[in-house]
């Protein structure tokens, strides 16, 4: 769920595509290990899995290749996203144009993921999102939740400092990063059961994701490492597993 502005950085970027270290390790390393949380509960022989703002497939990709080498041989992948230009053609894939925050489907999915979305949401709307996914699941089923969390106030601090210069020169919209008991609160009220949980942490240097990410030029590279004194800051990704 993406503003106009945040679909300048999004669309017709390499961002995801461009081999580099960071995204390696971020984007690749922690979601085998994040989403193995749920793979291990996929024992049905056939299975449909929501991926909630997954527009740009890395999730239902990662997703599908774990299913396979599961010997999982019936599965569909419904992808939901308000932004459809980014979505990736697949015949395990169906591909929903829809605001994840009202979509639904009630109790039709097995399982469900939601990976590195709630930060797009304010908090009224990740409260909204989160019922829409509870109702939209099958009782008994599973749903992960794969998001950064902002816990730590010094590395908070970090962050916000640098989203604040990278919103002033890219005109993007600042993040609503919630912190984990915020979420954990919500999703219990909801009526989720916590099953297990999963930190990863990983450091984002400058010069290679934020460059990537945000097409920085070397001047404001230059700025952020020697003015602002950010040469990179270590951040957790975290998974949640609940049950329905």
């Amino acid at each position: 769920m993406l503003n106009k502005a945040d679909e300048r950085v999004e669309k017709g970027k390499l961002f995801g595509k461009k081999k580099s270290k960071d995204f390696d390790n971020i984007y690749h390393k922690s979601n085998q290990i994040l989403l193995k949380l749920i793979v291990d509960k996929i024992n049905k022989e056939k299975v449909v899995i929501s991926d909630y703002g997954g527009g740009n497939g890395i999730v239902s990709k990662e997703i599908k290749k774990l299913l396979i080498k599961k010997g999982i041989k019936e599965f569909k992948i419904e992808v939901i996203d308000i932004d459809n230009k980014k979505f990736v053609k697949d015949i395990r894939f169906n591909n929903i144009k829809e605001d994840i925050t009202s979509f639904s489907k009630k109790a039709f999915y097995d399982y469900s993921i939601a990976r590195l979305v709630l930060h797009y949401l304010s908090i009224t709307q990740q409260r909204k999102f989160i019922k829409k996914a509870y109702e939209n699941l099958k009782q008994g089923g599973y749903f992960l939740v794969i998001n950064w969390f902002t816990d730590n106030p010094k590395e908070y601090k970090i962050r916000n400092n640098l989203f604040a210069f990278v919103s002033k020169e890219k005109g993007i919209s600042r993040r609503t990063i919630p912190k984990s008991k915020i979420l954990l609160n919500i999703c219990k009220k909801q009526g989720f059961k916590l099953v297990s949980k999963r930190k990863f942490i990983y450091r984002l240097s400058i010069n290679d994701f934020f460059r990537n990410r945000y097409g920085l030029s070397e001047k404001s590279i230059d700025y952020i490492i020697n003015k602002l004194k950010i040469k990179g800051y270590a951040d957790p990704i975290i998974g949640y597993l609940f049950k329905r």
